[in-house]
């Protein structure tokens, strides 16, 4: 299995499921947004798409026989399985650790948490065991940051894609994190001014090819 079919089975179980009967269209298509937007969420709800398409991956994964699922019910168990300081969870929230069956590939745990009164309706990605967080989907949940179901789904595909392809690499430095996938990098300074384009991308260079100094969090496809 290759990541054109690997997406081709995620859709298909996504759709068997009535995924596609959830999305909503981009409500900004003029990017023109209100001021009260910003401090509103309309619909929670809607949010739980995310469960069903994190559900199809499961699926997708397991049954295409490149991971096996663990389901994590318990909150005190989620919270344990990330390293570090955990990312804020509320008490509903479930996860499941898929571990690759190919050898040297990193494992992905799903924690799906809620948007306001929404369950299940928050995804926290993370990669590792123990995990460091990657994602967070929807990033925000405002009525001003949606841009439609199509770019939310886009933006989880495109990350698991990086995690299964083996693309992902995770760098932290003492003044941030650096994040590369096979369409760019993202980078979160916690302090000074950070560093340039060169530099990170010197870093993830160094990352991939098992050079640097630093905590990196990366491995092998899982085909």
């Amino acid at each position: 299995m290759d990541a054109d079919q690997l997406q081709d089975a995620v859709r298909q179980v996504f759709t068997a499921a009535g995924g596609d009967r959830m999305g909503w269209p981009d409500p900004h298509p003029g990017h023109t947004v209100a001021d009260e937007e910003y401090s509103r969420v309309s619909d929670p709800d809607k949010f739980r798409i995310i469960t069903v398409r994190a559900a199809a991956w499961i699926t997708a994964l397991v049954e295409g026989g490149l991971a096996t699922a663990t389901p994590l019910t318990d909150a005190d168990d989620v919270r344990g399985a990330w390293s570090g300081e955990p990312p804020h969870l509320g008490a509903s929230v479930e996860a499941t650790w898929l571990h690759p069956v190919a050898g040297g590939a990193v494992p992905l745990l799903l924690c799906l948490d809620r948007v306001q009164e929404a369950e299940h309706a928050y995804l926290v990605v993370g990669i590792g065991e123990p995990a460091v967080q990657v994602d967070t989907l929807p990033d925000c949940g405002c009525d001003a940051c949606d841009s439609g179901s199509t770019d939310l789904l886009q933006a989880l595909d495109r990350r698991l894609i990086d995690v299964v392809s083996g693309e992902l690499t995770y760098i932290r430095l003492p003044d941030g994190v650096v994040c590369g996938g096979g369409d760019g990098w993202s980078a979160g300074w916690t302090s000074g001014a950070g560093r340039d384009r060169e530099q990170v991308e010197a870093l993830i260079v160094e990352a991939r090819a098992g050079r640097s100094s630093y905590q990196v969090v990366h491995g092998r496809p899982w085909w």
